[in-house]
This record gives C-alpha cells, structure tokens and sequence, in this order.
C-alpha cells in the first residue's frame, strides 16, 4: 500500500459457509414467495423447484423504466417487492403489485 492500511481477513472455509448460508437463506425466501403466488400453484413441485434454480433478482429504483413497449420479450419478470406502474405515453393505466 502506499498509505497505513487495515485489511481484514476470512478464511476459504469461512466464506464458503457465509456465502452458503446466505444463498441457503435466500433460496428458502424466494420458495416461500414461489408458494405464496397463484400463478405457480398449477406447477408440479418439480416445475417450481426448476425455477427457483433460474431465478435472479433484481432491484430497481422509484422511476427507473424495467421495460418499454416494442423491447424483445426475453425476460419474465415477476413483482417479488413493491409497485410498478404501466404506463401508456405519460399516462398511468393501472399499477401492478407483488405476485
């Protein structure tokens, strides 16, 4: 370094169970979420634990656009937290909410 530095450390062991756990704990909220939507419960167990497998999540922030008109339709996404609001030029049609 070029200036005092304080560095802090975690063994290989250590990180893998933290990042384990952490996954472990996200993986369950994201089943009970799976379990908690109408949709899903026309899925086999097997059909829903395949797309807990797939799932990424993603955070956006009040006014960011998540998709506009015309985009290729190459991702699904589903409200897991909070609003989103469909919008026809500037107007407002209708909000949509978790599930």
């Amino acid at each position: 370094t070029i200036e005092k530095t304080t560095l802090w450390g975690i063994d290989r062991q250590r990180f893998r169970s933290a990042v384990q756990s952490i996954n472990e704990r996200k993986y369950l909220e994201n089943k009970a979420f799976v379990d908690s939507v109408p949709i899903f419960s026309m899925l086999t167990p097997e059909q829903r634990e395949n797309l807990l497998q797939v799932f990424v999540s993603q955070e956006f922030t009040n006014g960011q656009k998540i998709v506009v008109e015309g985009d290729p339709g190459e991702l699904f996404y589903i409200i897991k937290e909070g609003t989103a609001a469909l919008l026809q030029g500037n107007l407002e049609e209708r909000k949509i909410y978790k599930g």
